[in-house]
């Protein structure tokens, strides 16, 4: 996802001299969760701290709730219409400790607007690129 929005970037102007393959590459410290869809209209409506408080992951083993440490909206050219929400989870605990366990089998992304709820379910095990885990 960060190699396609990267190379977007650059086809559209947005962020020339980007090194796409270094970008998508480096190791992250938070991790990310973008939500795209033909109509982001629940998005339009209200503010990225809004869902920011109406979202968490939720690891099946552990069952612990992880908010949201920040949400970022990316907009159209124009900078109007909403195109893409990203979420930012940390890695670590305030104790230093993964959020989410090496031996995590799922875990559960919900985000609740207004009436309806986004959940999707990951599987760590399954998210792997050329480098390994890529959650």
């Amino acid at each position: 996802m960060r190699a396609a929005s990267a190379r977007k970037g650059v086809l559209h102007g947005d962020k020339l001299g980007l090194d796409v393959d270094k970008y998508a590459t480096e190791p992250q410290e938070e991790i990310q969760i973008l939500v795209q869809s033909e109509d982001m209209a629940p998005f339009t409506r209200k503010e990225e701290k809004f869902f920011q408080a109406n979202a968490f992951l939720q690891p099946k083993k552990s069952k612990q709730k992880i908010s949201p440490s920040h949400v970022r909206y990316e907009r159209d050219g124009k900078g109007r219409l909403v195109t893409s929400a990203l979420f930012f989870f940390p890695r670590k605990t305030a104790s230093g400790e993964p959020t989410i366990a090496a031996d995590e089998k799922s875990v559960e992304f919900n985000c609740n607007m207004d009436g309806s709820s986004l959940r999707v379910i990951f599987e760590p095990r399954k998210m792997v690129d050329q480098t390994g885990p890529a959650l």
